[in-house]
């Protein structure tokens, strides 16, 4: 079930990230709430024990979507790590991107024709860049699995319930930066640098067009 409003702000449907082998690393679904609300309703009154259609209320389905687009994935030509590449999946539109022995994978809401790629993009590419500034470029399976909960956080700050809630990774790792401060995890002062050093980057870029 879907909202077919394209100003919907239930805008993101699944964030994965899939190994070489195209076995679940991190996966992330999400259902607008009050279609989990409506499900919710509906099974304590027909006491239906079916499994639902939903990929984020349906395990099973979550791993036939994962090996369906990691297929899809390999049957198109992929030229290096940092090319942002574009599939249709069951009309919904997916972005991905290999990075060193990953697959990123974010599924939009909305059928394709309602999708706001621009958004799309931004957030992928927001995620993909905190986790390049926190983990010190090392963006690699076994540095994923060592700061998991790092990945949660960065995830979470980007996305919640399918509602983008940002895309800036200075912002995002700003955020993370005060939220782990006081447990030391990581090393603020880099991290604070990097993050400024990205964004003037970026604002020298734009604004030299």
């Amino acid at each position: 079930m879907e909202s077919n409003n394209p100003l919907s702000l239930y805008t993101i449907s699944s964030f994965v990230i899939l190994n070489d082998k195209g076995r679940r690393v991190f996966n992330k679904y999400y259902t607008n709430p009050f279609i989990k609300y409506q499900h919710y309703e509906k099974s304590k009154e027909t006491s239906n024990t079916q499994a639902s259609e939903d990929l984020s209320l349906n395990k099973k389905k979550q791993v036939e979507y994962e090996k369906s687009v990691f297929k899809k994935i390999k049957e198109q030509h992929i030229s290096h790590n940092k090319d942002i590449e574009l599939l249709v999946l069951d009309t919904k539109t997916i972005i991905y991107q290999k990075v060193n022995d990953l697959y990123f994978v974010m599924q939009s809401n909305s059928s394709s024709q309602n999708t706001n790629e621009i958004l799309l993009q931004a957030v992928f590419e927001g995620i993909i860049k905190s986790l390049d500034l926190l983990l010190d470029g090392s963006v690699d399976f076994a540095t994923i699995i060592d700061n998991y909960d790092l990945l949660a956080l960065v995830v979470d700050e980007a996305i919640d319930d399918g509602i983008v809630l940002q895309f800036d990774e200075s912002c995002i790792v700003n955020r993370i930066t005060l939220m782990t401060e006081d447990e030391g995890q990581i090393n603020l002062n880099n991290i604070a640098e990097k993050g400024f050093k990205s964004a003037w980057g970026f604002a020298k870029n734009r604004f030299s067009l």
